[in-house]
């Protein structure tokens, strides 16, 4: 099995198990708080799980609607699907009640995890904005949007 975690609020709280051999990793729908209900839910074979692990992208989810909760609980479903995600406390989006859902990848960093990105957008049904930045050091952001309930149905 491998083990992946989060850190969510500074917290170890969040761990999950899946066998590198499946087929499919399911991700059953998580509700937290006053949160609207998401679920995110991944078929992948396993040359692109192993690839996935090997490119180990780094994502962060920032809360772009003020909807408590919400980067917390995307982040869980992303790592619950094999992805290191996290929602950074003190790092806030430049803009707050977004209506779409932004999906950014840094600094050229679609050539190395290709995989893991076309993995995203054909699961959220939206493209990455690639944006150089020497100062993030993240490969992936998810700015919560208000549409994120509804993306990938």
């Amino acid at each position: 099995d491998i083990n992946v975690r989060v850190d969510i609020n500074g917290n170890d709280n969040f761990k999950s198990n899946f066998a590198p051999t499946s087929k499919t990793v399911s991700v059953a729908t998580v509700t937290g708080g006053m949160t609207p209900t998401y679920s995110f839910t991944v078929a992948l074979d396993t040359p692109n799980l192993k690839a996935i692990l090997r490119e180990a992208a780094r994502i962060w989810v920032l809360n772009g609607t003020g909807r408590p909760g919400e980067a917390a609980t995307f982040a869980a479903l992303l790592v619950r699907a094999g992805l290191e995600a996290s929602a950074p406390l003190g790092i806030v989006p430049e803009e707050i009640g977004l209506l779409s859902t932004r999906l950014i990848v840094y600094n050229g960093a679609a050539l190395r995890i290709p995989v893991t990105l076309a993995l995203i957008e054909r699961t959220m049904g939206i493209k990455a904005i690639q944006i150089d930045d020497p100062s993030v050091t993240v490969d992936i952001e998810v700015i919560t949007g208000a549409d994120l309930s509804s993306i990938g149905e």
